[in-house]
């Protein structure tokens, strides 16, 4: 739950430090990685709500009521076999870290760190599809528990003292502004000359006489 409440959080920050190496594709799989985190967070609420109040009964239930019970778990979780929980964020996870390690976004360990992580993502996805369990441990312990925390640690730090990139229009206009800034700078010294030279022009025939 926490993971993707978390993770709905993370992905606007993301997904504008590499907005500009390919808006589309960022786009694209920032709406499927939102989705998988939305996922995420409603499963483990759903989750929570049936181990307080459906499972203390379904042992002593009746074999209609614990059918419905299963049809509607079933539904509470990602289906199929974790293709927006996995498959969707694992996506989400290579494609900003490899524009990252395009764009030199962030330092190339850390770029490096992401596409492990999102490469475990999908593990889980053919581990949940074909019941490889192997595959489910490097997903669930090398991946959710040690990879990903620590590279979306990482991120928030680095993020935490910089600035997003900027759109091609906003760089031009800083630009713009910063040079137009300078040239004032620059020409502050002129134009205090400018004005004591006129001062003493005006003073000049007032102190001959």
């Amino acid at each position: 739950m926490i993971s993707g409440i978390v993770g709905l959080a993370a992905v606007p920050a993301i997904f504008h430090s590499v907005f500009a190496q390919n808006r589309g594709l960022v786009r694209w799989s920032g709406v499927l990685t939102m989705l998988g985190f939305a996922v995420n967070a409603r499963s483990h609420l759903m989750e929570v709500a049936f181990d307080r109040k459906i499972i203390p009964f379904y042992p002593e239930a009746e074999p209609a009521w614990q059918e419905a019970v299963n049809v509607i778990a079933g539904l509470t979780l990602d289906v199929p076999d974790g293709f927006l929980t996995y498959g969707a964020i694992g996506f989400w996870l290579l494609v900003v870290s490899v524009l990252a390690l395009r764009g030199r976004v962030f330092p190339r360990i850390l770029c490096y760190l992401g596409i492990t992580a999102a490469i475990t993502y999908l593990f889980g996805v053919i581990g949940y599809t074909f019941l490889v369990r192997w595959l489910l441990v490097i997903s669930i312990g090398v991946g959710g528990l040690l990879l990903v925390p620590t590279r979306y640690i990482w991120v928030g730090w680095l993020l935490c003292g910089k600035r997003p990139n900027a759109s091609p229009q906003q760089t031009r206009r800083r630009a713009t502004t910063e040079a137009i800034a300078r040239r004032r700078h620059a020409l502050q010294p002129l134009q205090a000359i400018t004005s004591t030279g006129f001062l003493l022009l005006i003073a000049d025939p007032l102190l001959s006489e």
